[in-house]
């Protein structure tokens, strides 16, 4: 997948318990009071690993062709946390494995 202003991720085959967590998190988030980005709510989550977060248009087609020869990749999940994608600050939650 490619998005806006140079980013590139793939979109990976998930199993089927995985947008039950996804909506178990967004639940726990939503009654710890924090504040949820509109794109991580049930529904509209669209799970991706990054590849590229500043890529320039030109340079897109050398990220696809080095992905592309490392496919297929298996990934497992070791651990969850909810990150404040503006200052970093992280909070592990270890109950949603």
């Amino acid at each position: 997948m490619a998005f806006p202003r140079g980013r590139a991720a793939l979109a990976p085959a998930l199993a089927p318990d995985v947008g039950m967590r996804q909506a178990r998190v967004v639940t726990a988030v939503e009654v710890a009071g924090a504040e949820l980005h509109h794109h991580y709510r049930v529904g509209r989550w669209v799970p991706h690993v990054s590849i590229a977060t500043h890529a320039q248009g030109t340079r897109l087609a050398s990220v696809v062709r080095m992905v592309s020869d490392l496919l297929p990749l298996t990934l497992q999940v070791d651990r969850a946390a909810l990150v404040d994608s503006s200052t970093g600050e992280t909070w592990p939650l270890p109950h949603l494995l």
